[in-house]
């Protein structure tokens, strides 16, 4: 065989490797990047931040009437078990305003969204820009073919637990948290508090414009913006109250008269701020407490939407 025979199909088989390759990515489909992916329900696998980014571009688009925003606070929401409305729980772990808009600004594009319900906390704007390389625009031609693709190939003969009811976007991270017991989890918290040793996040300027960038864009699109407090354990709130308080204006200024408006710490919700059991440790909402707020949701929503027919 000669040197140039030999390149020519050395080639010949790199080529058709990389486009079965990608026929197979095409096919599999695993964000519903593409065709007609109405009424289907795709789970996420693996990678929650860039599955919900690469899924914003036409799966959520095409499927779902709402959003809910925000950081791991309230990623854990299963918002499929709020009836008569299809909201996808775009909120991710561990992100802040700038990737989540990225993403949220996807939908608002390419979709026909009539609500926007916002998760308020200071996590969401202490800092600014892309915390990981998992939201980026080369992810999206690199789900076609790349190391990462074969990675959630792997991931998908493993499926994680807590994305087993994902098609709305829920992350039951709390399986993970099963052995831990909230009562001693909070009160190691608040003990940090008190102690000085718990930092408490900041507001970011710059997070805060990006912020209002997305809102304003929501806002033109005459998208429906919901809006809640999240609801901190009562000490913890009462014991930072000014800090939160100050953070809470700056976040609650930025919308127009356009927001639906509810606050979590207000003492009508006692029941759920001031009980152990309503979280899954130091922050995040328990299974019980996520019920709570889900019916909240559901009961804000029906409250707007029945009342403006």
């Amino acid at each position: 065989m000669t040197f140039k025979l030999y390149t020519k199909l050395s080639l010949g088989i790199l080529f058709s490797s990389i486009l079965l390759i990608i026929g197979v990515n095409y096919l599999w489909n695993p964000y519903g990047l593409f065709g007609n992916v109405k009424g289907k329900e795709i789970k996420i696998i693996e990678y929650e931040k860039s599955s919900k980014y690469l899924m914003s571009f036409n799966y959520i688009p095409q499927n779902f009437e709402g959003l809910l925003v925000g950081p791991s606070l309230s990623a854990n929401l299963n918002t499929k078990n709020i009836k008569d409305y299809k909201i996808y729980n775009i909120s991710m772990a561990g992100a802040n305003i700038s990737e989540l808009k990225m993403a949220v600004n996807n939908v608002i594009k390419f979709g026909n969204l009539k609500f926007i319900i916002f998760c308020l906390d200071p996590y969401l704007t202490k800092d600014y820009g892309m915390k990981s390389s998992q939201i980026n625009i080369k992810e999206y031609w690199g789900s076609l073919g790349s190391i990462n693709t074969i990675k959630l190939l792997k991931a998908n003969l493993n499926k994680k637990k807590q994305f087993e009811d994902s098609t709305y976007g829920y992350n039951n991270f709390n399986l993970k948290k099963k052995k831990l017991e909230p009562k001693e989890e909070m009160l190691k918290s608040l003990e940090k508090i008190k102690s000085g040793k718990s930092k408490f996040y900041d507001l970011n300027e710059k997070a805060l414009k990006e912020m209002h960038e997305l809102i304003k864009y929501a806002e033109s699109k005459n998208i429906k913006l919901f809006a809640y407090i999240y609801p901190r354990y009562y000490e913890v709130y009462n014991l930072q109250k000014e800090k939160y308080d100050v953070i809470y204006k700056k976040q609650t200024s930025l919308f127009n008269n356009n927001l639906t408006f509810f606050n979590f710490n207000d003492s009508k919700f006692d029941k759920l701020r001031k009980n152990y059991n309503s979280y899954s440790d130091g922050s995040h909402l328990s299974d019980n407490g996520a019920k709570m707020v889900l019916e909240e949701i559901e009961f804000q929503l029906n409250k707007y939407y029945k009342s403006n027919k």
